[in-house]
């Protein structure tokens, strides 16, 4: 699914870690997949006690797998992808792992009011600049059909914000109509990848005699 170069890990300087966005934020996902899961099930069989701030236990769960997981899975798929798509590099270095801590804080459990506000700056300004790191080079590299991507993230950004105003009751919509759209806008995003990904993987398993494509007005 993601063709690694490794001319691209030849060229690239510093820590191998934080030299493509698929290794800190794979692992990322991995470890609070694993977190989250031990805690809603404590939460869920143990009855836990989790004051968060604004929302229910629940509502914030959601949210963490839509827009905390979920968003870490894409980061990483994307940075790397992008990367390869247009043979620039997307983030390294410092500003992948300023991409990563800016993740990690939006992860902070919302206890009160002023981690609330910290954890809301901290995931909002992952996304502007995750998003910044994966337009760039679709903008130099002139990749117009790609910019899909650009606009799913860009959508997302939005969603979270709307969120985050209905947890401060800023606005009347209830957060979990948040975290609905956010959902679908992911789901739609992997149709998008699937679309594109699944002829690639039946012509490498089965070989064909005749290239299988999609269809160009499909």
């Amino acid at each position: 699914m993601i063709n690694i170069s490794l001319e691209s890990y030849k060229k690239s300087k510093g820590i191998a870690f934080f030299q493509s966005g698929f290794r800190p934020f794979f692992l990322l996902a991995a470890f609070y997949a694993i977190l989250a899961i031990t805690f809603w099930g404590g939460i869920y069989l143990f009855q836990w006690k989790l004051p968060i701030y604004g929302v229910s236990s629940m509502t914030w769960h959601a949210h963490e797998m839509v827009f905390g997981y979920g968003l870490a899975v894409i980061a990483g798929f994307l940075l790397t992808a992008v990367r390869n798509w247009t043979k620039q590099q997307t983030a390294d270095g410092i500003l992948l792992a300023y991409i990563m801590i800016l993740w990690m804080i939006g992860r902070i459990p919302p206890i009160n009011p002023t981690v609330a506000y910290m954890q809301v700056i901290g995931d909002i300004c992952f996304k502007m600049v995750l998003i910044f790191a994966i337009a760039k080079p679709l903008y130099q590299r002139k990749m117009k059909t790609q910019w899909v991507v650009v606009v799913v993230l860009f959508s997302l950004l939005i969603v979270n914000i709307g969120y985050y105003l209905s947890v401060f009751q800023i606005i009347e919509t209830a957060p979990r109509t948040f975290v609905y759209i956010g959902l679908y806008t992911i789901l739609n995003l992997l149709f998008v990848f699937g679309r594109r990904l699944i002829p690639n993987f039946t012509n490498s398993a089965l070989r064909p005699q005749k290239s299988i494509q999609n269809k160009k007005n499909s």
